[in-house]
């Protein structure tokens, strides 16, 4: 999935008896991710539960998952146990790699225009969060040669 330009990112949490699927359907009709699932040639998706998650949980969301992706799509999947999460399901789903006529039709959709935007204020500010805000103060040549 390395370099596959544009990626959509959708989430759903839920603590309701049905949880896994409606966590899943959020997080597949999330407006970030919407029916671009279905055109992106990869798919990286995570769930998180608590101690009391279920093995047929989490069958639930990944048939849901990969129902709705490109059957020739790279899918990745993962779980993970977090007590913070007991009692409620989080699904993560990042799609990727979409085909030029997708993301150009992305642009044209006043929500994609959105999207878009989105996405590039999300790219500055990460550069920004990359940059420290202080310097670190600088280490005398003592301290050096005490701790190396």
């Amino acid at each position: 999935m390395k370099n596959s330009g544009t990626a959509m990112l959708g989430v759903g949490v839920s603590s309701s008896k049905n949880r896994a699927q409606e966590a899943a359907e959020q997080a597949t009709l999330a407006p970030l991710i919407g029916s671009s699932i279905k055109a992106a040639t990869g798919v990286v998706y995570n769930i998180t539960g608590g101690k009391d998650i279920t093995l047929q949980e989490v069958n639930k969301v990944s048939q849901i998952v990969t129902s709705l992706a490109d059957p020739s799509a790279n899918i990745i999947f993962g779980a993970v146990v977090d007590d913070r999460y007991t009692g409620e399901i989080l699904v993560t789903i990042i799609a990727t790699g979409f085909p030029q006529s997708f993301q150009k039709s992305l642009l044209a959709d006043p929500k994609g225009a959105r999207i878009m935007e989105a996405k590039e204020k999300a790219a500055s500010l990460a550069h920004k969060a990359a940059t420290p805000a202080v310097q670190p103060a600088p280490v005398s040549a003592w301290s050096r040669r005490l701790f190396t």
